[in-house]
């Protein structure tokens, strides 16, 4: 199969669309299908071993970090004709995306749009609640005029369905259990970080930006676990927020982006993660975590909804509580049992969600989609 996959961010961001893409793009080569991605702005045109067809873009890297296209969609349309591809992945379309939507419906090639980002709720997150209307109204185009959809979540798929939009399959995200795993817990990366055996490491991974509502962590200053051991918060990653955070978290370790084996030793020399953002539409960093045998506290809402089972693997806590955050922390680090039971239960959860998998689950979803443009062709000529 000829799979061309139109990404909206691409390296060098680092992000979760761009991590999907790459995931999904070298399994379905591994198992011998012909890819090519198309992706905005500058960057590598090749990448394990993928082909990347870069389009000249504006790039905007302040808070949303956003790259607009500068080239027409007849130009769009002639790359993805060259490649002449049986199916077009979308992922998480909705500048660069939408232009390869429209192409895929004048040519009547198979399109599948995977919904990855929440844009109408970081807008209304930024203070732009009044465009927001505009914003789902797009969403809403672009998502209605595909042959099939994937929401990472229940929760995704429902707010879909509720902008009217139709023929939506949950489609999840793969974990890396190479690089995700317990057995890269490090000693010494935990002692550089001011951590012993008397030390709970309590720490969040992800982009440093405001709608990941990381200042919330400072809820968590002074904790101390009933066991007599200190608590040391870790933030592992960077962005626009970095600094200003430094300034409300003294007290962190701020680790910096990481990525390949150093973010696999970070994730897992963790005691226990808090994923703080209310506008996940997966949270894949969770997953990661619960690979590692990490515990997590995460807010009721969005993609953590599917993945967080309270008192199993981690626990839930009421959006926008801050006591509440706290109080699911400080039941944590009080129970070092439930900590290491809590973990083993997470990575049993993912054990079995590979890339590989769902990879493969992705090429039935491909098939589908063929299959309904195929049908829908049929109807017009018939008409």
């Amino acid at each position: 199969m000829r799979v061309l996959i139109a990404t909206e961010s691409f390296l060098p961001r680092s992000n979760g669309v761009t991590n999907s893409v790459l995931k999904v793009g070298t399994n379905l080569k591994n198992l011998g299908h012909e890819v090519q991605i198309l992706a905005p702005g500058k960057g590598p045109f090749e990448i394990q071993g993928l082909n990347v067809d870069r389009v000249p873009s504006i790039s905007v890297d302040s808070l949303a970090q956003v790259d607009f296209p500068t080239i027409r969609v007849k130009e769009i349309a002639n790359r993805i004709n060259r490649f002449k591809p049986d199916v077009l992945h979308l992922a998480s379309p909705f500048l660069l995306g939408d232009q390869a939507r429209r192409v895929a419906k004048q040519y009547q090639i198979p399109s599948v749009a995977i919904f990855q980002t929440d844009v109408a709720g970081f807008v209304n997150h930024y203070g732009l609640s009044r465009i927001s209307t505009l914003v789902e109204r797009r969403i809403k185009k672009i998502h209605s005029t595909v042959d099939l959809n994937l929401a990472p979540s229940t929760h995704s798929k429902s707010y879909l369905e509720n902008l009217g939009i139709e023929n939506i399959k949950i489609w999840g995200r793969g974990v890396d259990t190479g690089q995700f795993n317990i057995s890269y817990r490090n000693e010494a990366l935990r002692q550089s970080w001011g951590a012993n055996e008397n030390t709970i490491v309590v720490g969040f991974a992800g982009r440093l930006a405001p709608e990941k509502c990381v200042e919330n962590l400072r809820i968590l200053h002074n904790l101390e676990s009933k066991t007599g051991k200190k608590v040391q918060l870790v933030i592992i990653g960077d962005g626009p927020s970095r600094e200003r955070l430094a300034t409300h978290l003294p007290y962190a370790r701020f680790t910096g982006h990481l990525s390949g084996e150093q973010l696999g030793q970070a994730m897992a020399s963790l005691d226990v993660l808090v994923s703080t953002g209310e506008k996940e539409t997966f949270c894949q960093v969770i997953q990661e975590a619960m690979a590692c045998q990490v515990p997590v506290v995460a807010p009721a809402t969005g993609g953590p909804l599917d993945l967080v089972e309270p008192g199993c693997n981690g626990y839930l806590y009421q959006p926008g509580s801050l006591d509440d955050l706290r109080n699911a922390v400080q039941t944590l680090i009080d129970n070092p049992q439930q900590i290491l039971e809590f973990g083993q239960n997470g990575e049993s959860m993912v054990r079995n969600r590979t890339w590989l998998s769902l990879t493969q689950s992705i090429v039935g979803h491909y098939e589908t989609a063929i299959a309904s443009s195929q049908a829908n062709s049929s109807i017009t000529v018939a008409a």
